[in-house]
């Protein structure tokens, strides 16, 4: 029989508090009305106290040229024991490699896998198809039709 595995899913977003900007742990519903949850780290080793056996941080506001930080990747791999995969902006075979050289497991995609299919074949044949994850958030639209 196949083992169930509990995979918890961060939304990471920059907010400002006080005067800085700060990642923080976002939740919505149907991808909209984010509520602050809080400290990216604190809340993945909440879960991994709670023995998940991998989490995935989705940087939400990523994309049009703007990767996930490296040095939140950095900070999340110097805390945690449990395998993670990341991902947000990542649309290029450098950015593959910048986010697992700071540590992360696994890499995480979903525009660029349809704006750009050979991306996910690339990065397989590169790095390993272990660590390709390929994301599709989708909903329905006003027409009751899936729309990704």
């Amino acid at each position: 029989m196949l083992k169930k595995r509990v995979i918890p899913k961060l939304l990471l977003k920059h907010v400002f508090l006080g005067n800085k900007i700060r990642p923080v742990i976002v939740t919505t519903r149907n991808f909209s009305g984010e509520s602050m949850v809080g400290d990216p780290i604190s809340q993945a080793k909440i879960f991994e106290s709670q023995m998940a056996d991998e989490l995935l941080l989705l940087d939400i506001e990523a994309g049009s040229g703007r990767c996930v930080s490296t040095s939140i990747v950095e900070s999340l791999a110097d805390e945690l024991f449990m395998p993670f995969t990341v991902g947000g902006g990542v649309s290029k075979l450098e950015d593959f490699r910048d986010l697992l050289k700071a540590g992360a497991d696994k890499i995480c995609i979903c525009t660029a896998a349809i704006e750009n299919p050979n991306l996910v074949t690339e990065a397989a044949e590169a790095f390993g198809r272990q660590c390709v994850v390929v994301n599709i958030d989708y909903r329905l639209n006003d027409e009751g039709k899936l729309e990704v």
